[in-house]
């Protein structure tokens, strides 16, 4: 009798889903905007991210409850107000969420550090409501300072994207989630 085993033994095939196997052997045929490149320069250490030439920070403040249909639903939401714009935009945690994932499918060789935990009871205790947005904090102030997630376009747009603009919400989220 014989068993098959189903698991990939291949330690590297996340390189070859994200196409970096290919860039390796020189093999990839698409073309990259320079202002998409990111360069590995040789550090102190050794190889690493070349600096974002305009690093920027995000503040994130003033969480508040609010609610939708009418007062049924509950959430709240944070002022993010990024550096280089200045332009305050509210997120909920949901897009928070959403943004995490986005990145992680993206990125798939880079660790992007997970988002506060959820939480479905108490979640409007103050408390907690301060917690979470400590856990925020520290997660933005990471993203920002990375060389390559920072200019993600996927992270701009949700840092840029004004609250009051849905159909430019939802159609950078479209766009996001085909990776285009």
């Amino acid at each position: 009798s014989s068993a098959t085993i189903g698991k990939n033994l291949n330690r590297f095939s996340t390189f070859v889903k994200s196409g970096g196997e290919a860039f390796v052997l020189g093999e990839a045929a698409a073309f990259v905007k320079d202002g998409d490149k990111i360069c590995v320069v040789m550090g102190q250490y050794g190889p690493e991210w070349q600096e974002d030439p305009y690093p920027f920070a995000c503040s994130i403040d003033d969480p508040t409850k609010q609610t939708k249909f009418k007062g049924m639903k509950s959430y709240m939401s944070y002022r993010l107000t990024p550096s280089h714009t200045q332009s305050q935009v509210n997120r909920r945690y949901k897009h928070f969420d959403w943004l995490y994932a986005r990145l992680v499918e993206r990125f798939p060789v880079i660790s992007v550090p997970h988002l506060p935990e959820k939480q479905a009871t108490g979640r409007f205790e103050q408390d907690f409501v301060s917690k979470r947005r400590k856990g925020l904090i520290w997660w933005m102030n990471h993203m920002t300072s990375h060389p390559v997630l920072a200019r993600c376009d996927v992270f701009q747009h949700f840092l840029t994207c004004p609250s009051t603009d849905e159909k430019t919400w939802k159609m950078g989220k479209r766009k996001a989630e085909k990776d285009e």
